[in-house]
């Protein structure tokens, strides 16, 4: 019975290692460059809290960009940002307050492991995986963890994020996404955190479905 565990054990893991060293990898490079782009764009024509939440998205895909593609180029606006979280992402020093998000992250948790580090391409892609599956866009503030303005923006984040998946311009963009979830979720489980559907769900219950 052991064998038989252990080999559907390394089955199980040389298929994701797979999917994701051939497929996910360029799919999720695709989707962080675009999203970072809308998100610049969105922050030229926004304004205010709208604006602020505009800029940080497009340092979070700036973030998840450049660990899959060090060489990429991210917007001027957010360069410092990103520039600060991929140095606590490589320096791996523990717990200290993201740049953008402006709560503790535990920055040791990005060091590849398991069949992420038998390819460069693999130690990207789980460098980029694990800060976007971290990094929280708070709904609550007035906490230790984030003040209400903080979890203000990040819930506008979330939702600028939602929108733009939905709109039927971006059609493609939310394919991959629930592509690359769906199959994630089969190998290692569901989200727990809230996610680009139900934030949707929400903003159309609020809103109506045909808001700005």
């Amino acid at each position: 019975v052991d064998t038989l565990l252990h080999l559907y054990h390394l089955q199980f893991d040389q298929t994701l290692k797979s999917i994701e060293e051939r497929e996910f990898y360029q799919s999720m490079l695709e989707f962080s460059r675009a999203m970072m782009e809308i998100s610049r764009e969105q922050y030229e024509t926004l304004s205010g809290d709208m604006q602020e939440a505009a800029k940080r998205n497009a340092a979070y895909f700036g973030v998840g960009l450049k660990c899959l593609d060090p060489a990429a180029d991210v917007p001027a606006m957010v360069r410092e940002m990103v520039s600060t979280e991929l140095e606590h992402i490589e320096a791996h020093g523990g717990f200290a307050p993201s740049p953008i998000f402006g709560y503790n992250e535990d920055y040791s948790q990005y060091v590849p492991r398991g069949h992420y580090t038998r390819s460069e391409t693999l130690k990207r892609y789980f460098k980029a995986m694990m800060w976007y599956g971290r990094l929280t866009m708070l709904l609550k503030g007035g906490t230790t963890i984030a003040s209400e303005e903080q979890a203000r923006i990040q819930t506008l984040q979330a939702c600028l994020i939602a929108g733009t998946l939905h709109e039927p311009d971006h059609a493609q963009l939310l394919d991959t996404w629930r592509r690359i979830y769906t199959v994630t979720c089969f190998y290692v489980g569901f989200a727990d955190d809230l996610t680009p559907q139900e934030y949707a769900e929400a903003l159309a219950e609020v809103a109506g479905t045909s808001f700005e």
